[in-house]
């Protein structure tokens, strides 16, 4: 009965760190597909905001020299537009 248990434990053994090296070779497989992902992430963001800050220099050297318009806000009371509501209900 011993020699059986003991058969069993190292077959057991011998699986068991089967199974863990083969967890650790898909962790790091999957951690190298990750690493490899976000670097062309990275180099795709990076190239967009090249273009994006070229083409913003590009706008903003094309607005150079440009006239501009002065906006003047009138201001409009609130209790002067209430007083002639009221008063145009009235009649």
């Amino acid at each position: 009965m011993q020699g059986q248990v003991k058969r069993t434990k190292g077959k057991f053994d011998r699986l068991k760190l089967d199974t863990m090296q083969k967890v650790d070779l898909l962790a790091a497989s999957r951690s190298n597909m990750f690493s490899q992902v976000l670097v062309r992430y990275q180099s795709s963001v990076l190239n967009f905001w090249e273009k994006m800050s070229y083409r913003m220099t590009a706008v903003a050297d094309s607005f150079k020299g440009y006239q501009y318009y002065e906006f003047n806000m009138l201001k409009v009371s609130f209790n002067i537009y209430i007083n002639n509501n009221n008063s145009n209900n009235k009649k």
